[in-house]
């Protein structure tokens, strides 16, 4: 997933406009799907939470729907947290080395 930084005022205020429907909100230019914007949702799970093979077998499998165009919004949701999950284990078992300066 990409980070961007919104300063733009008015660009704040449209994004805090849209309505926060768990199941996310599509943004449509003539009538063509653009973005997909899901709200973030607070992460339930403990940073020492360990990374299964379960968990990521059923996150391939949601990569695969998303892949085939299957996906539901929830499912979606689902993936950005697994991805979001799977990030935070991985940080936690092998942080990147510091550079040495």
């Amino acid at each position: 997933m990409n980070n961007v930084d919104v300063d733009e005022e008015s660009v704040v205020r449209f994004i805090l406009s849209l309505p926060g429907n768990p199941d996310g909100t599509q943004l449509r230019v003539n009538g063509k799907a653009l973005f997909n914007l899901f709200p973030v949702g607070a992460s339930e799970v403990s940073p020492t939470e360990t990374w299964t093979r379960e968990l990521n077998a059923h996150r391939c499998q949601l990569i695969e729907q998303e892949l085939q165009g299957k996906i539901t919004s929830a499912e979606m949701v689902e993936l950005e947290e697994l991805q979001f999950r799977l990030r935070r284990y991985r940080r936690l078992v092998t942080p990147l080395p510091l550079n040495e300066s």
